[in-house]
């Protein structure tokens, strides 16, 4: 079955990563002090920056939007099931508290609540999400 021409599989596993997550949250709440960002360096490396934002804003709408909403504030339709809810990766002071390192590391092996996607996506899809997820957080991307 295909949905824009592409295959439903991974999105369909996504949901279901998701809703999986969701009902792991409800029974094990993710502690604030364990995302703590006390020790975190603000810095960005080679290693994110460069990678196409394009590429990123496709895969960051299908793995990403449904908890952290379409312009990444954290109103998706799965976010109201979580506690706390999924950052908003609008907030540019968040964001950019965060390493490189760090996000490609939530992003491939999740963070609380957080399913990683390290399983779904290539390490280039990962780096593209996390550039695109740097993008929201700008000036110019209206947030």
């Amino acid at each position: 079955m295909y949905l824009n021409g592409r295959g439903v599989g991974r999105p369909f596993l996504l949901v279901v990563g998701v809703l999986s997550a969701g009902l792991i949250a409800s029974s094990q709440q993710a502690k604030p002090e364990s995302l703590s960002t006390s020790t975190i360096v603000t810095a960005r490396s080679p290693s994110v920056t460069g990678v196409a934002p394009t590429g990123g804003e496709e895969l960051y709408r299908d793995y990403c939007a449904v908890c952290h909403g379409a312009e990444g504030r954290g109103d998706g339709p799965a976010a109201s099931s979580f506690d706390p809810p999924p950052p908003d990766l609008t907030d540019a002071e968040r964001v950019q508290q965060l390493t490189d390192e760090r996000l490609l590391e939530v992003l491939s092996n999740g963070s609380g609540a957080m399913t990683g996607f390290g399983s779904m996506l290539t390490p280039e899809e990962i780096e593209a999400v996390a550039e695109y997820t740097r993008n929201l957080s700008e000036p110019s991307a209206g947030g």
